[in-house]
């Protein structure tokens, strides 16, 4: 979520040599691939698992910007206006075009 410093997406290739020990500690792949996790102050350094919500892939459910802004606001307590451009999504990208605001 660009437009707020309280969320950050970040991704994790665990194919990459620096990245092997990051994927074992966090059991990335235990439950099939992708794996989703959040942070917050709740789960702490370890994190807790994205819980699909629909019998579709989780590649495919996370790709309706309406499933991830779900996620956010269920995880996190953030209010999610995806009619908001994000500053780095080009105009119609609906991808990318989302705004988070309150606290972790």
């Amino acid at each position: 979520m660009p437009d707020n410093n309280k969320v950050v997406m970040a991704e994790v290739n665990c194919r990459e040599p620096g990245s092997r020990e990051l994927s074992k500690i966090h059991q990335a792949g235990a439950g099939g691939w992708p794996t989703l996790k959040f942070f917050n102050k709740e789960t702490g350094a370890q994190g807790a698992n994205y819980v699909q919500k629909t019998k579709q892939k989780v590649c495919d459910e996370m790709k309706v910007p309406s499933m991830v802004a779900s996620w956010i606001e269920e995880v996190g307590g953030l209010s999610v206006d995806l009619s908001a451009p994000s500053p780095s999504a080009p105009a119609g990208d609906a991808k990318q075009q989302s705004t988070a605001s309150s606290e972790l």
